[in-house]
């Protein structure tokens, strides 16, 4: 039987950036807990298909397939999250 082993991308100097909304930095931070989709939106409120979705655009954020991925990124520090503010300031 042949054993997988994952290896790491290499290194740089500056670990890559990924913008998340503060919804998707919910959604990745129960993804990092090892919840379901389900768990994640019971634990936010929301419903599965909007976690999906979260799931979805996060994952394309951080130019990763699968949650697994993400989740490791996060921990090694390969990628950094920055929240984008979506406070919006009134018209003048």
């Amino acid at each position: 039987m042949k054993t997988l082993r994952w290896t790491p991308p290499p290194r740089t100097d500056r670990p890559r950036v990924a913008v998340l909304t503060p919804r998707q930095t919910d959604v990745l931070h129960g993804i990092c807990l090892g919840l379901t989709n389900n768990q994640i939106g019971r634990r936010l409120d929301m419903s599965e298909e909007t976690v999906k979705v979260h799931v979805r655009r996060l994952l394309a954020a951080m130019h990763t397939g699968n949650r697994a991925d993400a989740a490791i990124l996060v921990y090694t520090g390969t990628v950094t999250i920055a929240v984008r503010d979506e406070t919006r300031q009134p018209a003048a």
